[in-house]
């Protein structure tokens, strides 16, 4: 059974798998059409590609990645992704990227001292405003990313209150393009689904920004949800 990590962020409550694989880390406290092919050629052209945390999922599923733990999962995910074809281009596509946090050492001091009745800090819990400041990818980083997928021609680009999501839309060739991987569809248990068949990768001056990218795949599913 995959272990699910709930976190609130001011009124946000951000929903992922708990595992390094295909998420961010624990202590993150946390794809429309293309606009033209020189958009997708301005993806393909990166000199050099990063992985993010976001793995090829079929390869992994296929050998037994801890977020399939069940065999009959495995086994059956395995024949179904062996019959695989490549999706559409024009399937439109919603994801969302998740950027790294700043000071990660220093948020998880403080989340230890927040929990101890002996420190200081003791139940002193900072304000959204606060997370941002200290906490949160700047404003500049987050720029860079949605200058990034504006460009890949992905559209419809929203960015949460944390600054540590970016949502967006586009087709499946302009995701596919943008994050250097292959998408596949297939049958699973009754269902036509998708998925990324190599890991998710940015550009090198993404790299110690984007942590993970959700969307590439929908055999399980990321939520991202709003609190009213």
């Amino acid at each position: 059974m995959v272990n699910i990590l709930s976190v609130t962020i001011g009124k946000e409550i951000v929903v992922m798998p708990k595992t390094s694989k295909y998420a961010c880390s624990t202590k993150l406290v946390m794809a429309l059409a293309m606009i033209g092919m020189s958009n997708v050629i301005y993806a393909q052209q990166a000199d050099t590609w990063i992985s993010t945390h976001t793995q090829a999922f079929i390869p992994a599923a296929a050998n037994g990645a801890a977020a399939l733990s069940a065999p009959s999962l495995r086994d059956d995910l395995r024949l179904a992704s062996q019959q695989a074809s490549a999706l559409p281009g024009d399937t439109t596509l919603a994801i969302t990227v998740t950027l790294n946090i700043r000071d990660e050492a220093g948020l998880n001091d403080f989340v230890q001292a927040v929990s101890n009745p002996a420190d200081s800090r003791y139940r002193k819990f900072l304000k959204p405003g606060q997370f941002a400041k200290q906490y949160a990818p700047t404003a500049e980083a987050v720029a860079k990313v949605v200058a990034y997928l504006r460009r890949a021609g992905l559209t419809d680009i929203t960015v949460s209150r944390s600054r540590l999501l970016v949502s967006a839309r586009g087709s499946s060739a302009a995701v596919a393009s943008a994050f250097h991987t292959r998408l596949l569809q297939f049958n699973y248990r009754g269902r036509d689904v998708f998925a990324n068949a190599g890991a998710a990768q940015v550009p090198a001056e993404l790299g110690g920004i984007v942590q993970s990218v959700f969307g590439l795949q929908n055999v399980s599913e990321f939520r991202h949800r709003r609190h009213a």
